[in-house]
């Protein structure tokens, strides 16, 4: 008789040391299934708001409200409305637009480098005057000059921060007697002129022209 009562008593802990084995199995796979659950990366914050220009396409973009930013990328376009004069002078709107592109892109690129939010730089120009010597001779001076407006956008949004700023620029110093012989080829005129405005916008952006 207590043999029997051992035996069966032998088998319920057998019983319950399966049970509680399994148990624990199984709260093991769990917590390894938890554990290796792959993680979701999480989004990169946004720039602080609080460091951009107010986009208030009213407002005229100050120096003040520029020095976060830097210029990254220069787009340089004709207007619809382009007007220049001397159009036989042998340049072509195309060699206008190819000859600013390339000084300028140059000129801004990077502009403002310790600023911390990247924009790009839309700069259209809507005119070109090329200096006449025969008015130069009448005159006593005649510049060369380009109009554009220039304005700036945010890389990562599209959006256009403020309201464009008005630079273009020009020949300068030539208002003497001898300003017809200064003046040089329509190819020279055109580079001094894409020489001159990067100089001009980074003036009127961020206040200075480094």
């Amino acid at each position: 008789m207590i043999n029997d009562v051992a035996r069966s008593n032998s088998k319920m802990n057998r019983r319950a040391l399966i049970g509680v084995s399994l148990a624990s199995l199984l709260i093991g796979c769990q917590t390894t299934t938890e554990t290796t659950a792959p993680t979701v990366a999480k989004p990169k914050p946004a720039l602080a708001a609080g460091k951009r220009p107010v986009a208030d396409l009213t407002k005229a973009l100050l120096p003040k409200d520029t020095q976060e930013l830097r210029i990254v990328k220069v787009d340089v376009v004709l207007s619809e409305s382009f007007k220049r004069n001397a159009k036989q002078n042998g340049v072509s709107n195309q060699r206008i637009q190819q000859v600013l592109s390339q000084y300028l892109t140059s000129g801004l690129q990077n502009a403002n480098a310790r600023g911390s939010i990247p924009v790009r730089a839309e700069v259209v120009v809507n005119g070109f005057t090329f200096a006449d010597p025969a008015l130069a001779i009448l005159l006593g001076s005649n510049d060369s000059v380009a109009s554009a407006r220039t304005t700036l956008f945010y890389m990562d949004t599209g959006q256009q921060v403020g309201r464009g700023v008005d630079a273009g620029g020009g020949t300068k110093g030539r208002a003497t007697i001898f300003a017809a012989a200064a003046i040089k080829s329509p190819e020279g005129e055109l580079k001094i002129v894409a020489q001159n405005m990067p100089g001009t916008i980074k003036q009127r952006l961020f206040g200075r022209k480094n």
